[in-house]
């Protein structure tokens, strides 16, 4: 009896859907292996289980008989050909590969009575883990900002490190006190760097001893919470909670390396030389 390869497919998203994960399950002449990977970029559960099926076959020879057990029926009807394939990249490239080879798809009910399909299930969820903890650490910035005022003036001094504490920005500058206006101010620039060099940012800590911009971001903290898209706010302010929507925001008063406390003594020193 002549022996079928069998290769169990399966994806799995994030919920904003900017990371996806395969894992495959290969059965060859009696034996299993296991291997999963990461898909970049944007895309639907179609796309994902067909670039699945196509990284997988790879480790495969194009001469061997394969079956293919899927869960997606339109991935399972444009293995066999009985779908068009939509003219994205994705798709196509995955498909381009697939027709190099003997293979014929099955539907397969998801997580129910297949070992295999659910194994897949979980190597992709696994890689779909990691893949979301490494842009996770990659993609989260701290901001400190320190202040120090007098009736007229406000001077500020800031820095901005990745998560690797890799310095990205810092600098300082006096500008006119206008009370809350000022801190706003402040925060708008300071935040606007990393926003102009970093794609994705998914996290920020912030750290801060201005009680105008500790009491703006709880403010929009609470907002964001109950979902509100608009607010009775200036352009600055808007612009400020735009930034940060999606991302998550923790605050401090204070930090542990003393690096605040250096920007306040930078921030004294600035107001005092002008």
């Amino acid at each position: 009896m002549k022996n079928i390869t069998t290769l169990y497919v399966d994806a799995s998203f994030s919920d904003n859907r900017k990371y996806s994960g395969y894992g495959a399950v290969l059965i060859r002449n009696g034996v299993k292996t296991e291997f999963s990977g990461e898909i970049k970029g944007a895309c639907n559960s179609t796309e994902a289980e067909l670039f699945g099926v196509a990284e997988a076959l790879l480790f495969i020879d194009s001469k061997e008989e394969i079956l293919i057990y899927n869960d997606n029926t339109a991935c399972v009807n444009s293995i066999n050909g009985r779908k068009k394939a939509p003219k994205k990249s994705k798709i196509l490239n995955a498909i381009t590969i697939i027709n190099k080879f003997n293979v014929k798809a099955k539907w397969v009910k998801g997580h129910f009575n297949s070992k295999e399909n659910c194994r897949a299930d979980e190597l992709a969820k696994e890689r779909l883990f990691l893949s979301e903890e490494i842009n996770f650490v990659k993609n989260n910035i701290s901001i400190y900002i320190a202040t120090e005022r007098n009736d007229k003036r406000v001077a500020y001094s800031f820095r901005v490190e990745d998560n690797f504490n890799t310095l990205l920005f810092s600098g300082h500058r006096v500008i006119r006190n206008s009370g809350y206006g000022s801190s706003i101010f402040i925060l708008s620039k300071v935040i606007g760097k990393p926003f102009n060099v970093i794609p994705d940012i998914t996290s920020i800590d912030i750290f801060t001893n201005e009680k105008n911009i500790l009491s703006y971001l709880n403010k929009l903290i609470r907002m964001k919470k109950r979902n509100y898209v608009k607010m009775n706010a200036t352009r600055l302010e808007e612009g400020v909670f735009n930034a940060f929507n999606n991302i998550k925001i923790r605050i401090y008063k204070t930090s542990d390396d003393n690096k605040l406390d250096k920007l306040i003594t930078n921030a004294i020193y600035a107001l005092n030389d002008k």
